[in-house]
């Protein structure tokens, strides 16, 4: 039997010391860390739910760029409602 296994560091602290966290919704896996305790994901069905490119579009929308602007350059879908 292959066990494929991937180290998952935390988004917010970069701390490898994390544990799985259950099943999303979407079929994910979830993580939680030890030293930070905040829950993330190793790929995101939804790249606005990225806490790095959160950070990204927080300090875009700080420097005065606006939201096509910022869709231009990360790629991602704002403002989509159904």
């Amino acid at each position: 039997m292959c066990e494929i296994t991937i180290q998952a560091k935390c988004p917010h602290c970069n701390c490898s010391k994390v544990k799985k966290n259950g099943i999303m919704v979407t079929g994910k896996q979830n993580f939680l860390c030890h030293i930070c305790h905040k829950q993330f994901q190793y790929s995101y069905q939804y790249n606005g739910a990225n806490p790095i490119l959160k950070g990204q579009v927080y300090s875009m929308a700080l420097n005065g760029s606006g939201i096509r602007d910022i869709h231009s350059v990360l790629k991602l879908v704002l403002g989509v409602f159904y």
